[in-house]
């Protein structure tokens, strides 16, 4: 229901009302005019009769006095009752029609509220108001709550990392696994030199299983600590460190000539070591960049060929069909040691 509808209701009501308090108010007039009418044509023919009957009417008068006072009770009853009904509709015409006028208020206020309701949803329908609010929250609130939650984190984070840090030193074999699994299945966390520190010299008092765990960690914590312990390792030809060491050197980008001097100190020391082959193995699926500088090292590459030609030619063979699957064809015949 619009506004000009309910204006017009409430118009017809108002009416309504009107005609009825026009009608009873008429009807009450009339009877009064009637009343009137009958007292005034009583007392004239009560008069003419009185001057020319004179004495019959005075005989008479108190009887018709009497009479008339008994018709004139009669009337004010019959109109004190006309006079009640008349009120009592009156009274509930009154009523229907202020309980039609608060009814259309009430609707009229409900059909308001409901109005304003659907504009308010449609406001928010077509606002997208749940993305208005969120992208508030998130521009008010996120940073804040990103700040306390990092600070939390981190907090936490270095808590944890000092307690494995701990149980790696304490050498409890339950909590050693437990902390080395920790560190080893996030290899994002950054640990400092004093932490990189306490490991390596927990790598000294352990055996070579629990070691290659402890190289597995490390193995992602580039500096200056880690690349003396590997370069170490690397020297040191322990077959259980040595593809550790190689992976350390290649993963993490060292400087390829400290890489190469080492391999070089170890081959010359030793020309029966497989390091070169294994450097190649190890490097081609991790640093194109150092493998290929492997196959062009005239260094390394004239001490590989000291050794016997068919354990040199065997090798060569098994290389490359292993390099094919990360080099092409040219890129391989274009090195020294394929050339």
């Amino acid at each position: 229901m619009n506004h000009s509808s309910e204006k017009l209701q409430y118009e017809k009501l108002t009416s309504y009302f009107k005609y009825l308090v026009g009608i009873t108010m008429s009807a009450i007039t009339i009877i009064c005019a009637v009343a009137g009418f009958l007292f005034w044509n009583s007392g004239k023919e009560m008069r003419e009769e009185f001057n020319t009957k004179n004495e019959e009417l005075r005989n008479d008068f108190k009887a018709i006095q009497e009479d008339l006072k008994e018709q004139k009770t009669t009337m004010q009853f019959e109109l004190s009752k006309l006079i009640e009904k008349s009120n009592a509709e009156i009274e509930k015409t009154r009523i229907n029609a202020v309980s039609e006028i608060e009814n259309v208020k009430t609707y009229a206020s409900n059909e308001a509220r409901s109005e304003a309701r659907n504009k308010i949803n449609e406001v928010f329908t077509n606002k997208n108001f749940d993305d208005f609010v969120a992208k508030i929250a998130k521009e008010r609130m996120e940073p804040q709550i990103i700040n306390l939650v990092d600070k939390r984190l981190n907090q936490n984070e270095k808590e944890i990392i000092n307690q494995a840090i701990n149980d790696i030193e304490s050498l409890d074999k339950s909590k050693f696994i437990l902390a080395i699994n920790y560190l080893q299945t996030n290899p994002q966390i950054k640990l400092s030199d004093n932490q990189i520190q306490k490991i390596i010299n927990s790598s000294k008092a352990i055996n070579d299983e629990y070691k290659l765990s402890i190289m597995g960690v490390l193995l992602f914590k580039k500096s200056d600590l880690t690349t003396d312990f590997f370069s170490k390792e690397l020297e040191n030809q322990n077959n259980y460190s040595e593809v550790f060491a190689i992976q350390y050197f290649a993963f993490n980008k060292i400087e390829y000539n400290k890489f190469e001097e080492i391999i070089y100190k170890i081959m010359k020391k030793n020309p029966e070591s497989g390091i070169y082959t294994n450097s190649v193995e190890t490097c081609r699926t991790i640093n194109k960049s150092y493998t290929l500088r492997l196959l062009n090292s005239t260094l390394l590459i004239d001490l590989f060929k000291k050794r016997p030609a068919d354990e040199v030619q065997g090798s060569k063979e098994n290389m490359y069909r292993n390099l094919k699957n990360n080099f092409t064809e040219a890129e391989l015949k274009s090195t020294l040691l394929y050339n």
